[in-house]
């Protein structure tokens, strides 16, 4: 089960693994051959089967934005969304519907924002997507400002758009008369990282996906990027090696089963291509980068054998924590993720284990560390700053997730007010860390990855061999962000990993699953 509208520019519009692409009459959509299918007379149809969706986009502004679009079947499936998807519908309908209809493709068009309404909802005075009930933050103005700070301070600590350059960068050379490279954004969110790729890497074709329409005005992507709305939890067949890099970060929220999941995003790559999953640990580290922050400690929390909670403790790191088990009952499966990132892609079956590496940056919330130097410093409290500002915005956020949960809005303000007044005061001094894992695809059944491409001489005429040159220089002279490591071994992930978990402590009763039991106790 599948289901995926998206955005593309006019220029450069790659066909669909689905089927033949063609145009209509409409120059703003794109049809893909695949099962002939119908819209039916549901005003408001369920989003949650099978459908690809492909159309221009301007601006996400206003219920009066008008959005051209066009919708593709490529798989059928049983759900509420197949409904609308019966041929026994006649053209009155379709007219009464306000879609055009191409009879050469199973392909719906449209114009209107009722349509794309459909695609995310309104909850407790946040707009939220309409496919996954796991996923936990919301997808309008306030979260777009929140996320591009993330990434902006991501961005710092790895000291570019993604860790290991070297890797990376030979992956997405160019091949010479030969195809067009190939990157996917999984989870792009606003849109920026897939934006950055493209115009960074201008001769590759870079696609975004995310769960709901991210704010993007199609007159200014570059012509090399697509995006579309898409929930990765009904797989990713469609994209089947066609990838050189595959890049998925801070979705795990959303995902309901993360063993498949990864799985499909190693199908996705093509022999050699990279995988990348960048993702945040809710362990909130301490001052010293070592220990734990403790959680603040609530009523009902047991006694001194409850070793992870403190009076002194942390109202942030015990209201993230709160809501993620939120976000488990809603399904998401954050537990085993936070296994699996623990064990990194050493074991991923079509990854090549000689390739892998782990590895994290954290994160100062707030503008108080001091580096080695100058320029250290002046880079981890930029990154303070924009953290603070951050998570200043996203703990109302995680309001929405634990109000399904059954949580009520006096407490959680109450929570809220005590996280604002802490991240105001820096105190406690914390680090929120950012988790990576990195491995390449192997060239077939129990072989090595391909040979990374090179450059063989680097003729400065040449503007890919310009560029690394460039890029080689700039990495060398710039300053580093200190608190960043990888490890490129089994053995030393797995150290790292054992010093986490030892530091865990004897965790409480979750608040939030308390209620929840006894609410569905007494019903």
């Amino acid at each position: 089960m599948h289901s995926s509208i998206a955005w593309q520019n006019d220029a450069d519009i790659q066909p669909q693994a689905a089927g033949q692409s063609r145009r209509t009459n409409n120059a703003n959509v794109q049809v893909t051959r695949s099962e002939p299918s119908l819209p039916t007379t549901s005003e408001q149809p369920a989003i949650d089967g099978a459908a690809r969706v492909r159309y221009d986009q301007p601006a996400l502004a206003s219920a009066s934005t008008i959005y051209a679009s066009s919708i593709s079947h490529d798989r059928t499936t049983q759900s509420a969304y197949s409904s609308m998807i019966s041929q026994a519908d006649g053209q009155n309908t379709r007219e009464k519907q306000g879609r055009e209809y191409d009879e050469g493709a199973s392909v719906y068009s449209y114009n209107s924002f009722r349509d794309i309404n459909n695609y995310v909802k309104e909850l407790h005075g946040r707009i939220f997507n309409n496919l996954n009930d796991a996923y936990l933050l919301p997808s309008d103005r306030d979260e777009w400002a929140r996320l591009d700070k993330q990434g902006s301070a991501i961005a710092i600590g790895f000291g570019g758009l993604y860790p290991c350059p070297e890797v990376i960068d030979a992956v997405l050379l160019p091949e010479e008369g030969g195809r067009t490279k190939r990157i996917l954004d999984i989870g792009c969110g606003t849109g920026t990282w897939a934006i950055q790729m493209a115009n960074k890497f201008p001769h590759t074709s870079v696609l975004g996906v995310d769960l709901a329409p991210p704010p993007v005005d199609r007159t200014s992507l570059p012509p090399n990027l697509s995006l579309e709305i898409d929930d990765v939890n009904y797989g990713l067949r469609h994209f089947s090696d066609q990838f050189d890099l595959v890049h998925m970060r801070c979705v795990s929220g959303g995902i309901t089963n993360i063993d498949q999941t990864l799985l499909d995003l190693q199908n996705c790559l093509r022999p050699g291509g990279v995988l990348l999953i960048v993702d945040g640990d809710i362990s909130i580290l301490s001052e010293d980068r070592k220990t734990l922050q403790p959680f603040k400690r609530l009523p009902g929390d047991g006694g001194p054998e409850v070793t992870s909670v403190s009076e002194q403790g942390s109202w942030f790191r015990r209201l993230l924590w709160e809501a993620c088990v939120a976000c488990e009952i809603s399904g998401a499966c954050l537990t085993r993720t936070d296994e699996v990132n623990d064990l990194g892609l050493w074991d991923a079956p079509l990854c090549d284990p000689e390739t892998a590496c782990s590895g994290g940056i954290d994160l100062p919330i707030g503008p108080w560390p001091r580096g080695g130097d100058l320029g250290e410093t002046q880079l981890l409290q930029y990154v303070g700053i924009l953290m603070r500002q951050n998570l200043s915005s996203i703990h109302r956020a995680y309001h929405g997730i634990m109000l399904k949960a059954g949580m009520d809005q006096a407490t959680l303000d109450e929570w809220s007010n005590n996280v604002e007044k802490e991240l105001r005061d820096l105190n406690p001094r914390m680090w929120l860390r950012f988790r990576f894992m990195m491995a390449r695809r192997r060239a077939g059944e129990n072989l090595p990855a391909p040979p990374l491409p090179t450059v063989q001489t680097p003729d400065l005429s040449t503007s890919a061999a310009q560029e690394l040159e460039d890029a080689e220089t700039r990495r060398r002279t710039r300053v580093q962000y200190p608190a960043m490591d990888i490890y490129h071994t089994r053995e030393e992930n797995m150290a790292r990993m054992r010093q986490r978990r030892s530091t865990f402590g004897v965790f409480p009763t979750s608040a939030v699953q308390a209620n929840w039991d006894k609410i569905h106790s007494e019903s």
